[in-house]
């Protein structure tokens, strides 16, 4: 991407609530077809990515060498200092935790994370202990917590922690396919004052094949939606309790449209309410 496209597809940011520190309101996940042989499609994707203002760049533990051809790929960037690094602790065991985050910032060559996450809340009493002592040394800047799928058990324990514990995150699964996160959990972060990242804004499964045989409806182009993709990004952004949501590493293209669509008019509640309409039956 050149240098004025970049500028042109430039991502908006939103405030942190615990500190104020503003990113943007894109960022990137690691996915399972990121191994260390393929690091330099990661490279293709992250090189407009950070053009285009990108900033997060998440890593998660179940996707094997993701973290390393991640950092491999920043480092040929030169651009490891600019970005805001993520990860995630899914091992039981205070001492595991420890070892599987110092593998993980070894992998990407840095000695200190942004966000560090506690994964559906595999011992989450021990490693929240860990994190506020990593953060203390100044080792990690935020903590917080991540469910991978919205299931009650998750989100219920969830949302008990986050009205309870001093949270700086919680990354969380919502998209119109999704949405069980905006019934308790969604408010309680926002009233405490705990940026979302949500991930997943595009759905997938059952809506995405749904979506292809449907006409993009005239409100949703009023909003400069010209895809359902778009449409799904923007439903997941506009919701106000959302900071950021990360898009699984794909092709550049998409990482385009998806930027595209960060900008401009939101959905408000009522929008929401009738994309969810759409796919209910």
């Amino acid at each position: 991407m050149a240098a004025d496209q970049a500028a042109a597809t430039s991502i908006p940011l939103r405030a942190i609530p615990s500190s104020g520190e503003k990113i943007p309101v894109l960022g990137v996940d690691s996915a399972a077809n990121t191994p260390e042989k393929r690091s330099a499609e990661v490279e293709e994707f992250l090189k407009p990515f950070v053009e285009m203002g990108g900033k997060m760049v998440m890593v998660s533990p179940r996707h094997e060498g993701a973290d390393e051809a991640i950092g491999n790929a920043l480092g040929r960037l030169g651009v490891k200092d600019e970005v805001f690094l993520a990860g995630m602790i899914r091992v039981q065991g205070k001492e595991a935790g420890v070892t599987s985050m110092k593998e993980t910032m070894v992998n990407l060559g840095t000695k200190k994370m942004d966000l560090m996450l506690i994964s559906d809340l595999i011992d989450v009493k021990a490693h929240l202990n860990t994190l506020r002592g990593w953060k203390k040394d100044g080792l990690i800047r935020y903590l917080g917590l991540e469910v991978s799928f919205p299931v009650p058990q998750y989100l219920d324990e969830t949302t008990r922690l986050a009205a309870t514990e001093p949270l700086d995150f919680i990354q969380v699964r919502y998209s119109p396919n999704m949405p069980q996160a905006d019934k308790k959990l969604l408010g309680v972060a926002s009233d405490r004052g705990i940026a979302v990242i949500a991930n997943n804004p595009l759905g997938g499964g059952n809506i995405a094949i749904k979506s292809q045989a449907m006409k993009l409806p005239g409100w949703a182009t009023e909003l400069g939606c010209k895809t359902w993709n778009q449409l799904f990004f923007k439903f997941t952004i506009s919701h106000p309790a959302v900071t950021s949501s990360v898009l699984t590493m794909a092709a550049p293209s998409l990482l385009a449209e998806i930027a595209e669509a960060a900008q401009g008019p939101m959905l408000d509640a009522g929008l929401r309410t009738k994309l969810l309409e759409l796919f209910s039956s």
